[in-house]
């Protein structure tokens, strides 16, 4: 069962320190899923924070990450308040990415990307929506945060692997280019 497989401590750190190991908690458990780093690759190794509830979507995620050939540690929240807590430590590595879904249990994923942009050290690290929902006023409210993408999660895998892993490569480059930014808040 790939839930069994997410949730026995996998490559688990702990975010502040970065030691190997199994951090549970009632909420969940903070995952890191690093790809081994190709010393004749010549792209750094991303870090990626993702916030989203569904080790489904996190293995896709991970699937549209390699399709694309981005080498990655991605740090997982399973719900917002954990996110809240975790991104907000002062100890906390700073990340590339922040992909953030909007339907999280105990805190929605507008309260987790209202605290990234009130907190300073995160102003240059883009922050993109992976989510289902795909209505109007969700990508309205979106907008008025200035996040730089909102990418709405195909149901196909082809053009989830191909959308999602072109929105996130586009994120990554735009901070390794210094701009920090994507191409807007429209998003995929």
């Amino acid at each position: 069962d790939l839930d069994e497989f997410m949730q026995i401590g996998h490559n688990v750190k702990d975010l502040n320190e970065g030691r190997p190991r199994a951090t549970q908690t009632r909420q969940g458990v903070v995952e890191i899923m690093p790809v081994p780093a190709d010393p004749l690759e010549s792209h750094p190794v991303s870090r990626i924070v993702l916030v989203e509830d569904n080790t489904a979507d996190v293995y896709l995620l991970e699937k549209a990450l390699e399709s694309r050939g981005i080498r990655y540690e991605l740090y997982r929240y399973n719900d917002g308040e954990q996110a809240i807590r975790g991104l907000g430590a002062p100890t906390a590595a700073l990340p590339d990415l922040i992909l953030v879904d909007l339907n999280l249990p105990r805190r929605s994923g507008f309260d987790v990307v209202r605290m990234v942009r009130q907190t300073p050290r995160f102003i240059d690290v883009p922050v993109g929506i992976l989510t289902t929902s795909n209505t109007e006023r969700d990508r309205h409210r979106i907008a008025l945060m200035g996040l730089e993408c909102y990418i709405h999660k195909p149901l196909n895998l082809d053009d989830f692997l191909r959308d999602v892993g072109s929105a996130v490569e586009k994120l990554l480059d735009a901070r390794r280019d210094g701009s920090g930014h994507g191409e807007g808040g429209a998003g995929v």
